[in-house]
C-alpha cells in the first residue's frame, strides 16, 4: 500500500497512524513514550459505576481494584495488606497526575479520580484509597483545588439536601486520611 502513495502522502499516512495510536481509548501516557498499563477512561467509569468483579479468581471485589492492582503489580492472592498498600502508594505517587476524569453524569470535569469518587458516592473506592492503601490525597488539580476543597464546595452547595450527610462523612474520611485544602499546602 505504501508504494502507491507519494512521499507527502506517506508522511501524512504515518502521522495519521501515529495520532490514531496516541489517542486511542484514553490510554494514559507516563513520562515520554512509556505507557502505564491502564485505560484511565475505563477506570474512571469503573469508579463512577462501581461494578462488582465477576471473575472471582482475580481475588478482588470490584473491577477498579482488578485494574489498579494489575497496573501496580499487586497480587491479591499472595501480597499482604501491607505489601498491597506499599505497592499502591508507590504506583499512585508516580501516576496520580494521569488519573484525570471526565465521566458523563458527573460534575467533575478534568478533575482527579478522587473528586469523581466523591461525586459518584463511590464509598468502596474512597475506603480503598484513603483507609486501606493510604495514598497521597493532596494533589492540586488544574482548577487549583484538592479533593478536600471539592468536598467543602459540594457541602456548601448541598447544605439543605440529604446529600450533605454523605459529603460530611466523606470530608471526615479524607481529612482523617491526611487530605488538606490547597491553601494549606502552599
Amino acid at each position: 500500500m505504501l508504494r502507491s502513495l507519494r512521499p507527502m502522502r506517506i508522511i501524512r499516512y504515518i502521522l495519521g497512524l501515529s495520532l490514531l495510536a496516541a489517542s486511542s481509548a484514553g490510554w494514559a501516557q507516563a513520562s515520554g513514550a512509556s505507557q502505564i498499563n491502564l485505560n484511565v477512561d475505563d477506570l474512571c467509569q469503573y469508579v463512577a459505576e462501581n461494578p462488582a468483579e465477576t471473575d472471582s479468581s482475580r481475588g478482588t471485589r470490584f473491577v477498579y481494584q482488578t485494574r489498579l492492582f494489575a497496573a501496580a503489580g499487586v497480587d491479591p492472592h499472595t501480597d499482604t495488606r501491607e505489601v498491597i498498600s506499599s505497592k499502591m502508594q508507590a504506583w499512585w505517587s508516580q501516576h496520580q497526575h494521569l488519573l484525570i476524569c471526565n465521566v458523563t453524569n458527573s460534575i467533575v470535569r478534568d478533575g482527579s479520580i478522587l473528586k469523581l469518587a466523591v461525586d459518584s458516592s463511590s464509598s468502596e473506592f474512597i475506603n480503598d484509597v484513603v483507609r486501606r492503601w493510604r495514598v497521597d490525597l493532596n494533589r492540586i488539580d488544574a482548577d487549583g483545588t484538592t479533593v478536600l476543597d471539592f468536598i467543602e464546595q459540594q457541602r456548601e452547595r448541598n447544605r439543605s439536601s440529604s446529600r450533605f450527610a454523605i459529603l460530611d462523612r466523606y470530608y471526615n474520611i479524607f481529612a482523617g486520611g491526611g487530605a488538606k485544602r490547597a491553601r494549606d499546602l502552599r
